[in-house]
């Protein structure tokens, strides 16, 4: 898709001549990069990803703004940052994704009316107090002359809250994106698949996992959930007596630990995602009218880093799971060090896919 909630209607300026830095701020860590287009490919020039204090951002609410404006003017400073135009990943609690087909005759006009209706029906709030928009998948030879309109909703101030924060910090935002096209992006741009495959997206986090069904390259479902890789630490943290912190170092560096209390937390993750995952196909289910097969799972997100989650995911899911790669078709600057990229790279698969045109 070109383009998603590149031009929200709330009356800031969007759409910069230059490439903007993409920037994703979650509950433990701020991502930034930079991603060009030369040559027919894209290139990551920059990435880094920066701890915050937990409890800083929760459930996507930055509640320590003061303390979130002093973390990024101390981002800009120590990186080096020259360039202060952002492109921000609005966190997937902060959106809604919703798909419908109209016929291949329909006009701009048309399907915004439509969206406009949906929109109505759908938020019991004032359409001053909303921004969304819509992009148009054009039929395929199953879709009986008709085009898919995937549309985005979100909550005005969420938006305005983080501007705001930004403007503080001296930073302009140029534009936004749900975190679910980040991710669409950054799959269309890394993987293949069969036509009329389904693959399910597992982004997870630390607090939270984004949860996306797309079908060639097409997006079916989106969902955030709150779970993610917490669930592992606080049950390293309970058996041992320690606190967050220092086992959330422990369970990523894998000191201090064995591996049988690894597999205890992964075991309990796991299977909260089966069944949040299991919620997620009924929904679809019930909107699309008939069942959708699954063909494999991509995991990424700085969660999908512990032991054990692949194959125990395996294991309840009876299916195909893998890891998603971010960095496997991008050129990648001289400047960046390998390790540390590879270390990281499973936390950039949001922020990178703000920075890519699908």
């Amino acid at each position: 898709m070109v383009s998603f909630l590149d031009k929200l209607k709330s009356g800031f300026s969007f759409g910069s001549k230059s490439q903007p830095l993409g920037l994703e701020i979650g509950s433990s860590a701020v991502k930034v990069a930079e991603v060009f287009e030369r040559g027919g490919e894209f290139v990551l020039e920059n990435a880094s990803l920066v701890s915050i204090p937990r409890g800083m951002v929760v459930g996507g609410m930055i509640k320590d703004k003061e303390g979130m404006i002093s973390e990024l003017e101390s981002i800009w400073d120590s990186l080096e940052l020259g360039k202060r135009e952002v492109a921000l990943a609005l966190p997937g609690n902060f959106s809604m994704i919703e798909t419908f087909t109209v016929p291949d005759t329909a006009d701009e006009d048309e399907i915004m009316a439509q969206v406009e209706k949906r929109v109505e029906a759908t938020i019991p709030l004032k359409k001053e107090e909303l921004t969304f928009d819509f992009d148009v998948y054009p039929p395929d030879e199953a879709e009986d002359g008709k085009m898919q309109v995937v549309y985005a909703i979100a909550r005005r101030e969420m938006v305005d809250s983080y501007r705001h924060i930004f403007e503080a910090a001296g930073l302009t935002l140029e534009s936004v994106k749900p975190t679910p096209v980040c991710l669409a992006n950054i799959v269309s741009a890394n993987t293949m698949s069969a036509k009329g495959e389904a693959v399910l997206v597992l982004e997870i986090g630390c607090d939270s996992t984004n949860l996306l069904v797309l079908r060639d390259g097409r997006i079916l479902y989106g969902r955030n959930v709150s779970i993610g890789g917490s669930v592992v630490t606080e049950l390293i943290a309970e058996k041992l007596n320690v606190p967050f912190g220092e086992a959330e170092k422990m369970k990523l560096k894998g000191e201090g630990i064995d591996k049988s209390m690894m597999r205890d937390g992964v075991v309990v993750l796991a299977a909260k995602l089966q069944g949040e995952i299991s919620i997620s196909l009924g929904q679809i289910e019930s909107s699309m009218g008939g069942v959708v097969e699954l063909n494999k799972v991509l995991l990424t997100g700085g969660g999908s880093k512990s032991l054990f989650i692949e194959e125990e995911l395996e294991s309840l899911l009876n299916m195909k799971v893998e890891s998603l790669i971010p960095i496997k078709n991008i050129a990648l600057s001289p400047d960046l060090d390998p390790p540390s990229l590879a270390d990281m790279a499973p936390s950039l698969s949001v922020v990178m896919g703000l920075l890519l045109r699908g």
